[in-house]
């Protein structure tokens, strides 16, 4: 048995509060020694032994209650057989595994990652329960919800890999609930083991409330179990790509990596850092300030126009963030097609996605709604559309161009509109707008984020005029918002519609001055370019691998689904690194994911490095809120008054005659 509360045993002396004051109450009477009275004593003697039992019956019970209720306050629990017994079998349990990067984090003292934990404890667990539930698996590796033949082979079965991917919890928990709505189970519980990573769980994600309100909207029984494995690494350091440059002269180029280094630690360090390029390794020496530090490492590439390379750090307790993988190749010209019924706005937009056309080796070009048809969409980078939502024939070729990697940002077509593209439609026109600010938007992720140096976008200079809302679907992500909390800024759930409610003319906005737009349009069409360059670096887990066969350059046999690395398809490189969210400090604390499910029963067991041999246990105070209650009804009563015995006729009067 397990306390939540153990130091309220702290109070467990107080069970000996009936007895002191059964012997104070003692105290109160002084004896006196009356003739008659041992007439008394010599009738009552055969009755004095029952007495005396029945009053240490009741002190007996008196403490009993005083115990119980001080171990329901500390909160008990139990696991295995007892557990199960006590609280029901479910019939189905979910096992939902954050097999994050940040999971791979090892423990000094026994040698075992966060996930092998998680593993072989949920393993333990499972095998009490096998014979009764059904286990079904669900992992941040396609979301697929798999059942278990047998939950005790966890740690050496084929759900057990490493990845360097984040995990989506949002969508984790969306994956269990889909499946209990289509496979109508009885009682369910769901098991998730997860190291609260901040970036996993998404708390800021509207999506919580979607699923919880589904949750308490199902007809079964639901429990949640959480094994909390947010434990801190003794010592790591974590390296995350940041940008990768060259620059120089033709034969004489140089390459330009930028990369962060985390550390648990804020102390000065030396540290060596190994520089692979193309299969060649040299090793330098870098100096740490402070637990965060952005660095630039310079690599001459003398005559080498494309390649391969990664930079690493020493092996710590994590191996799994600790390298930085790039690629580079020939720069190509990027086209942006620019869909516009304004001439003024257009004129804008041209601008500030081609600003310097033959140095940045950018191209926009203008198209009216009715020459959409000319648009080559295959060799399109950025689509802007200033327009109605697109219908028919055009709609279809838009969305076929974003499932291809293609970006598309959609500007206020200046009237409402019902008819809707990606389930989004344009609303009336906010003409009395001009109190309005950009008041918040994400800083580490889309086109508004800082810049690599750590410069922010003076995003919150940004007045408006005039704006036009839409009505989006709850999966889309708001990047930037109002003062008044609507969205300025919004992006669709694959990640490659963007939709921004206001135009960068002077009657809608100040954003026509540039400084916020033009970085912001570049990002965009650098995010839509990728599918069209040789060489492209992105996040391992958010990239769709496609038709083509990858093939791994820095090691053998490592599957670009789910692992960091160099990989190659025909001519085309592809450098997939470890999500620097992995290893931000962010972790939640247990009472945060309570308040993201609130409304649903949460178990949480926050311990897992314990030697308590039964993981998902269940709480039992109930049992001894209701022993102290049996306790003091017992005590009623034996203190009840001894029932008066009738007097018998021939000790109460006379005979009749």
């Amino acid at each position: 048995m397990t306390l939540l509360q153990p130091w309220i045993l702290l109070g467990l002396p107080l069970i000996l509060l009936p007895v002191l004051i059964h012997f104070l109450n003692r105290l109160r009477y002084r004896t006196m020694n009356w003739g008659a009275m041992m007439f008394l004593i010599s009738v009552s003697r055969s009755s004095t032994k029952f007495a005396r039992v029945r009053h240490l019956l009741i002190l007996l019970m008196r403490m009993l209650a005083v115990a119980a209720l001080i171990l329901a306050l500390c909160r008990p629990l139990v696991g295995g057989w007892l557990g199960t017994a006590l609280t029901g079998t479910p019939d189905t349990i979910i096992v939902l595994l954050d097999g994050s990067a940040s999971m791979e984090t090892r423990d000094r003292q026994n040698r075992f990652t966060k996930r092998d934990q998680a593993m072989r404890l949920l393993a333990q667990a499972g095998g009490d329960l096998a014979l009764s539930s059904r286990f079904v698996f669900i992992d941040n590796r396609g979301l697929t919800p798999r059942e278990l033949a047998d939950p005790s082979s966890l740690p050496e079965g084929p759900f057990n890999i490493a990845t360097s991917t984040a995990s989506d919890l949002p969508a984790m928990f969306q994956a269990a609930l889909d499946y209990i709505t289509a496979n109508h189970p009885g009682f369910t519980e769901i098991w998730v083991a997860s190291d609260l990573q901040a970036g996993d769980w998404k708390p800021e994600s509207t999506r919580w409330q979607s699923i919880v309100s589904q949750a308490r909207a199902l007809p079964q029984k639901l429990t949640v179990r959480l094994m909390a494995l947010n434990w801190t690494p003794e010592a790591n350091a974590a390296l995350h790509l940041v940008d990768v440059k060259r620059a120089g002269t033709a034969g004489e180029r140089d390459l330009y990596i930028t990369f962060d280094v985390v550390r648990e630690d804020n102390e000065p360090v030396r540290l060596p850092l190994t520089v692979n390029l193309n299969g060649r390794t040299t090793r330098t020496e870098i100096r740490l300030e402070r637990s965060y530090e952005r660095l630039t490492h310079r690599i001459p590439l003398r005559d080498t126009d494309d390649g391969w390379g990664f930079l690493t750090l020493p092996t710590d307790d994590n191996t799994h963030d600790n390298a930085g993988y790039f690629v580079f190749g020939d720069d190509i010209r990027l086209e942006t097609a620019i869909v516009s019924a304004t001439p003024d706005a257009a004129q804008v937009l041209k601008l500030a996605c081609a600003p310097s056309p033959e140095k940045l080796q950018l191209d926009a070009r203008v198209y009216t709604p009715d020459r959409v048809d000319d648009i080559d969409l295959h060799s399109t980078s950025l689509l802007v559309w200033q327009a109605h939502p697109p219908r028919g024939r055009t709609r279809s070729a838009i969305k076929a161009f974003l499932d291809q990697g293609g970006v598309a940002v959609f500007f206020p077509p200046g009237e409402s509109d019902t008819n809707t593209f990606l389930d989004v439609a344009w609303n009336d026109v906010d003409r009395f707008a001009s109190n309005q600010f950009v008041r918040s938007w994400t800083r580490d992720d889309g086109p508004l984020a800082d810049s690599a140096s750590g410069e922010s976008l003076a995003v919150d200079n940004v007045s408006i005029m005039r704006r036009q809302l839409i009505r989006m679907p709850a999966t889309f992500t708001t990047l930037a918002t109002y003062s008044d909390r609507f969205p300025f800024l919004s992006r669709s759930s694959s990640g490659n519609a963007y939709f921004c409610t206001t135009l960068p003319l002077p009657d809608w906005s100040t954003l026509h001055h540039g400084m916020v737009f033009v970085p912001m349009m570049q990002r965009l069409i650098q995010q839509g370019g990728r599918r069209l360059q040789q060489a492209d670096i992105q996040l391992c887990g958010e990239w769709s691998r496609g038709s083509a066969p990858w093939v791994s350059l820095d090691a053998a046999d490592k599957n670009p689904g789910f692992e960091a690395g160099i990989y190659q398809a025909g001519g085309r490189l592809l450098a997939l690194n470890t999500p620097p969210t992995e290893s931000a400090p962010d972790v939640l604390e247990v009472d945060s994911v309570r308040t993201l499910m609130e409304g649903l029963p949460l178990r949480a067991w926050e311990d897992p490095t314990s030697a308590e041999s039964k993981v998902f246990q269940s709480e039992i105070w109930r049992i001894f809120f209701f022993a102290m209650l049996g306790c003091m009804l017992a005590e009623s009563f034996l203190t009840l008054p001894a029932r008066a015995r009738r007097p018998t006729d021939e000790h109460s009067g006379t005979k009749g005659h």
